[in-house]
């Protein structure tokens, strides 16, 4: 309980320093250096400072969280900062080829990338996005992020009628699988995008 209140409030603390040193209070088994290595070697085209605060702070968390072996009675608060990133980026990569046209991010910041899919199960960009964005690797990146975002945060972030159907993380190790192509896909965003 401790821990997944951590999780949520770790993204309002004022810097990246304070995140590990907050997260090391509840956890001695971590450390600030062994939290900045396993970051860097996640997310190694990451350079610091060019993102909000508050998404660096969960970009830690997430981290910490893929770190953390400590026992629970389910797992998904260890991916919500990922998730949350994961339509971060997405909103970012948007406001940055949408050319103020609002097709995908409206004027109040709202999101709607499924403008810029094709109705399809694949999820391929529209032609009109593929062509702003003229490099075959970023549409497959953008295309693989969507695609993440869309199946796993959907997933885990809505519950059903059926209470039994709702769907957790359900252990440690599908937590880090998860987190693992999260940093993955992030990475691959500092390559392109920043």
């Amino acid at each position: 309980m401790v821990e997944q209140s951590v999780a949520y409030l770790v993204p309002l603390v004022e810097s990246s320093e304070a995140v590990i040193e907050t997260l090391s209070d509840f956890n001695t088994n971590i450390n600030k250096q062994r939290i900045e290595k396993l970051f860097n070697k996640l997310i190694p085209d990451y350079q610091g400072g060019q993102s909000n605060q508050k998404y660096e702070n969960m970009l830690y968390q997430s981290v910490f969280n893929y770190d953390s072996n400590s026992e629970s009675y389910e797992y998904t608060y260890k991916i919500t900062p990922a998730l949350r990133l994961s339509e971060y980026y997405l909103g970012e990569i948007f406001e940055k080829i949408d050319g103020g046209h609002e097709c995908v991010v409206n004027k109040w910041g709202y999101h709607r990338f499924n403008n810029a899919f094709e109705p399809t199960s694949e999820h391929h960009l529209k032609s009109s996005f593929k062509d702003i964005l003229s490099d075959d690797e970023k549409v497959r990146f953008v295309e693989s992020l969507y695609n993440f975002y869309n199946s796993e945060r959907s997933k885990y972030f809505h519950t059903n009628d059926d209470a039994l159907d709702t769907l957790t993380v359900d252990s440690n190790q599908e937590a880090k699988d998860i987190l693992k192509e999260a940093f993955e896909l992030f990475d691959k965003y500092y390559i392109y995008f920043v």
